[in-house]
């Protein structure tokens, strides 16, 4: 893929239309900004690498980097957003670093972050959108911060917020920042969603804005993901669903047709 700030990590500045290898092993997680990448190794420390012009590489600097650099250790999960990133220690506490223009670390500022700052404690899982953020705490509850200028934080406003903000009170297990909207299951199986709903990326059969979370299937959703103009969804049962932009086919429907609302794509498999 592209690689002019590095973000692929292979020691150039050179696109890559095959495969490159940048680690042999021991690689847990990974996460792709819109200029930075981030991945987990098994031994917890968090490495990243390409562009660091608003500190998203949390290594203390505003230099960019095309081979991997070592940002801390104890890591659990990390999510990287357009230019910033999200890290998850495996005592629950939230770290974030980068771009904070709209709020989106979550710190209470708007300042720029060019090393992990604490956000939050008893986190479970986190989610890094365009210029926003999200984050479920260990009780199931959701939490949101940053842009939201289409509704994407879910709140009932347009107002971007540099704090955490509760959204749903409990039961959510998963959340998905895209560009411009947020989706997330709970536990019930059923999806919601807010934000920018623009070629029905929401899927609730509309194209309306929405700045309150908008149910979308009752049951049986296990994950979500959202995307730049569209959205994916995995139900219990291995289909995978899509819906929203398809002008260049990203649905996988065999079209280039906009969705609405949610059309299986996989029947069964999916895992």
């Amino acid at each position: 893929g592209r690689n002019d700030r590095g973000q692929l990590g292979d020691g150039t500045t050179t696109q890559q239309n095959t495969q490159v290898q940048i680690l042999e092993s021991q690689v847990i997680a990974v996460s792709g900004g819109a200029f930075h990448s981030a991945f987990v190794k098994q031994d917890g420390t968090l490495w990243t690498m390409g562009y660091n012009g608003f500190g998203q590489l949390g290594n203390s600097n505003n230099t960019d980097s095309t081979v991997p650099v070592a940002v801390t250790d104890h890591v659990y999960a990390v999510s990287t957003g357009g230019y910033h990133t999200l890290i998850l220690k495996d005592d629950g506490e939230l770290y974030a670093t980068g771009w904070n223009a709209d709020g989106q670390l979550g710190d209470e500022t708007t300042t720029n972050r060019n090393s992990p700052v604490l956000i939050a404690n008893g986190v479970s899982s986190v989610s890094g959108g365009a210029r926003h953020s999200a984050f479920i705490t260990i009780d199931g509850a959701l939490w949101v911060m940053g842009y939201n200028a289409n509704g994407q934080l879910g709140d009932g406003t347009t107002t971007s917020r540099s704090t955490p903000y509760q959204v749903v009170t409990s039961g959510v297990t998963q959340v998905s920042c895209g560009t411009e909207h947020t989706l997330f299951v709970m536990e019930d199986g059923s999806l919601w969603a807010m934000g920018k709903n623009t070629y029905g990326r929401l899927g609730d059969g509309s194209t309306t804005q929405r700045e309150s979370p908008v149910q979308i299937v009752a049951s049986g959703v296990v994950r979500a993901s959202a995307g730049f103009e569209h959205s994916l969804f995995l139900k219990d049962d291995g289909s995978l669903w899509a819906m929203g932009y398809n002008a260049v086919g990203q649905l996988g429907l065999g079209n280039t047709t906009n969705q609405l609302s949610p059309v299986q794509v996989v029947a069964s498999g999916v895992d």
